[in-house]
């Protein structure tokens, strides 16, 4: 029980620190170091980090079928989760984080599939119309410090797709107290997107956040995480749609052809 709070004080004390904490390399390269697997860029509770994984590979193989032979940029990859996947869907996958530890844990990973991963910011992003698919995982919610950083991570995002190609964003936006360090409302994400030039296809709510909140932080007994899991997808997906309380959002854009 003792260990039990000690886990919840913690990550409390986390969210209160939020952002001065995310948003800085040292906090996650700490964090791959400390922990194993999935609990590195995801949760405490792996049963629940698998379940996310798989509805999140799900989504992106619907978006994008075919992503075989293309040229894919993962940013903030973390731990290379999802590099691997891209990569074992033909993707020539390059991969940047700023947290050297993280990337590190990549490279080490064993994989079958050839990943080039880089210790790199957003920020130092400085490509010109090289990729077909750009994806953020995660990753700009706790880079972007304001509306203007996240502005400029777009905009070089946006230079670094060849025309007509795909943008992929599962990140966490919020203007509640669920933000992480970025503080954005939906809306304003998505004026931002069209604002910069991209033609926004789809954005939709994932992972019931009422129940994120809850199972999250401790690895409950399997059972009753699926359970909870398949009450929130019930939730999110059948009542409402993905139109709200979603903890995070997939959003889709294209890069229109001049």
């Amino acid at each position: 029980m003792m260990n039990l709070i000690q886990k919840f004080r913690n990550a409390l004390h986390q969210r209160a620190h939020r952002t001065d904490l995310y948003s800085k390399k040292d906090y996650w390269n700490d964090k791959a170091e400390k922990y194993d697997g999935s609990s590195v860029s995801m949760w405490g509770n792996k049963t629940l980090n698998e379940l996310f994984h798989r509805e999140q590979t799900m989504r992106v193989t619907e978006y994008v079928p075919d992503i075989s032979g293309k040229s894919l940029l993962d940013v903030g990859c973390g731990t290379g989760r999802m590099s691997r996947h891209f990569a074992s869907l033909g993707a020539n996958v390059i991969a940047v984080d700023f947290a050297a530890s993280a990337v590190e844990i990549a490279k080490a990973e064993p994989s079958k599939f050839e990943i080039d991963y880089r210790c790199q910011s957003i920020f130092d992003l400085n490509e010109n119309a090289k990729f077909d698919v750009v994806a953020s995982w995660g990753s700009l919610t706790v880079a972007c410090r304001d509306e203007n950083e996240f502005r400029d991570a777009v905009r070089r995002m946006v230079c670094a797709l060849v025309p007509g190609g795909s943008l992929m964003m599962f990140e966490p936006f919020h203007h509640s107290f669920l933000h992480r360090v970025l503080k954005l409302s939906r809306k304003q994400v998505l004026s931002i997107l069209e604002e910069e030039g991209l033609e926004v296809k789809t954005a939709e709510h994932f992972h019931f956040w009422p129940t994120r909140l809850a199972l999250a932080f401790i690895d409950w007994p399997a059972w009753l995480t699926h359970l909870g899991h398949k009450m929130g997808q019930f939730v999110l997906a059948t009542i409402l749609r993905r139109s709200r309380f979603g903890d995070y959002q997939f959003i889709g854009a294209v890069k229109p052809f001049d």
